[in-house]
């Protein structure tokens, strides 16, 4: 029997530059890009296709002959960007469509932020495709502390007091992505991902400080000072609205503590946050 051929969208991201090598050392995969430039890395066995899920009509010539779909999109129009190319698959040869989503989405804290009304609505638009689905709910990502620290200052200013986070290695979700799509048994499954720990940002910034040698510490700033800062830094506005919303429920010890799916997927232990740190010096380093 050939290999499936397995489509994966945002493949140049943080996420999908790790998955896409992984999947071409065991299925044909093709990579859909806005900027073939940024494809090089990915390595000379994927096959690479210019397009934009913004663009419907970029979508279809990139599905041909596609067997399996793994969706991965940023920004707040998340429901539209997915829609279109879950659409374009729904008249394809896709048999099976993997989502990235994002954790905390039943939360009633989360209720009315945008991101997660958009990652509601996509994952209740691919559960109507009539197509098999898997949704993989991630939780943070470690890789997010990159985006986080005020090198200038060597501080971590976040609005989170002592509330508790579950650091997950953006690896063990490009493991699981790899699993969900050429396993058996994932259809219909909705998994969230997490490290095994569940830390302070203290804790986590703490540990980079000893990592790297250099002074770090976490300071727990007002939440607007923290919404001017992030604003400041180039997130979108809407995106800033609802992170304070979830770093108050942090703050408040309402995030969700961490799962075995790793575990019970890959049958090994997660990565740790340490060696999320480890994987990752130079840049903390900066």
């Amino acid at each position: 029997m050939s290999q499936p051929l397995i489509l994966v969208t945002g493949a140049t991201g943080t996420i999908g530059s790790l998955l896409v090598p992984r999947l071409a050392t065991r299925a044909r995969v093709r990579a859909l890009v806005r900027d073939p430039k940024k494809a090089a890395a990915l390595g000379a066995g994927v096959d690479v296709v210019t397009g934009d899920l913004s663009r419907p009509e970029t979508l279809a010539p990139a599905l041909a002959g596609v067997d399996k779909l793994f969706v991965i999109s940023n920004g707040i129009n998340i429901t539209e960007l997915e829609g279109n190319i879950f659409e374009a698959a729904r008249g394809s040869a896709v048999r099976h469509i993997v989502k990235l989503s994002g954790r905390h989405l039943d939360a009633d804290f989360m209720t009315d932020v945008p991101l997660a009304i958009s990652h509601r609505a996509a994952e209740a638009h691919l559960r109507s495709l009539g197509i098999d689905w898997t949704i993989i709910r991630p939780g943070m990502f470690a890789s997010n502390f990159l985006q986080l620290i005020d090198r200038a200052q060597g501080i971590v200013p976040l609005p989170v007091g002592e509330g508790r986070e579950t650091p997950t290695h953006p690896a063990d979700i490009a493991d699981a992505g790899v699993e969900t799509l050429l396993g058996d048994g994932h259809a219909g499954q909705i998994y969230e991902i997490t490290g095994s720990e569940f830390l302070s940002y203290g804790d986590m910034t703490e540990r980079i400080a000893s990592a790297t040698g250099r002074p770090l510490k976490l300071v727990d700033v007002p939440p607007e000072a923290a919404y001017q800062g992030m604003v400041a830094s180039g997130f979108p506005e809407t995106w800033v609205r609802g992170a304070i919303t979830f770093f108050e429920a942090v703050r408040q010890g309402r995030a969700y503590p961490p799962t075995d799916t790793i575990e019970r997927l890959l049958g090994r232990a997660p990565r740790s946050f340490d060696q999320w740190v480890q994987d990752n010096l130079a840049e903390l380093r900066g």
